[in-house]
């Protein structure tokens, strides 16, 4: 197997990849960037289902689900969290993991997808590169 230099490999992945690549394959390898994120996120969702039936915030017709009580939730966390309380003493976890969930469900709820990553990421057409 041919080994490769730091060069070469620098020289790969800076290349621009080409458009049909990105196009509606969102990169879901991101996740693993996150290990101990992910996994505490998973811990609220597992904690709350003690607490709640699993999916149920899903439904419009609760309240306790209307983006301003999502909002208002992830908010108490979030100001828990920034006044030195690291840890929910209901659940036991970390206050920005329910941030975290919070967030997901405001995104995935109310959430507007572009139909393709290139309508939400244009590449650029002239050759140049945008921030």
């Amino acid at each position: 197997m041919e080994k490769h230099s730091t060069e070469d490999l620098a020289i790969v992945t800076n290349t621009p990849r080409p458009r049909h690549w990105l196009e509606d394959k969102p990169a879901l390898n991101y996740i693993y960037e996150f290990p101990n994120g992910m996994e505490g996120i998973c811990r609220t969702l597992m904690m709350g289902e003690g607490k709640y039936t699993r999916g149920e915030w899903k439904e419009g017709s609760n309240p306790r689900y209307a983006r301003l009580s999502i909002i208002d939730s992830m908010n108490r966390h979030l100001m828990a969290s920034e006044n030195g309380e690291r840890t929910d003493p209901e659940s036991g976890l970390d206050h920005l993991y329910h941030v975290a969930v919070n967030a997901i469900m405001l995104a995935e709820k109310y959430g507007v997808q572009p139909q393709t990553l290139s309508q939400a990421y244009p590449w650029p057409t002239d050759g140049s590169e945008s921030d």
